[in-house]
C-alpha cells in the first residue's frame, strides 16, 4: 500500500462566492472519469464540476504538488 499524502483545505469567501482549494502532494494532474453515482470512488471531480461555477488546477510551486480550486456561489 502506498503511504498517504497530505491534504489541504483552504476556503476563502467575498460575501458572494465561496472559493475551495484542495492542495495534494501528488504532481499529476487531476483526471476526471466517467463515474457511477453508486460507485465509492471516481466522483470526487464530478461532484465539483455538478456542484461549482467553475473550477480548474494548478501546480503548487510553493509546495509541490497541485491546487484544484473551484467557485461556488449561491443556488449552485
Amino acid at each position: 500500500m502506498e503511504p498517504a499524502l497530505p491534504v489541504r483545505l483552504q476556503l476563502s469567501s467575498d460575501k458572494s462566492a465561496v472559493l475551495i482549494e484542495v492542495w495534494d502532494g501528488n504532481p499529476r494532474p487531476p483526471a476526471p472519469r466517467d463515474a457511477e453515482l453508486t460507485s465509492e470512488d471516481g466522483r470526487g471531480l464530478f461532484l465539483v464540476a455538478t456542484l461549482s461555477e467553475r473550477w480548474n488546477w494548478h501546480s503548487s510551486q510553493e509546495r509541490g504538488g497541485k491546487v484544484v480550486w473551484a467557485v461556488v456561489a449561491p443556488g449552485n
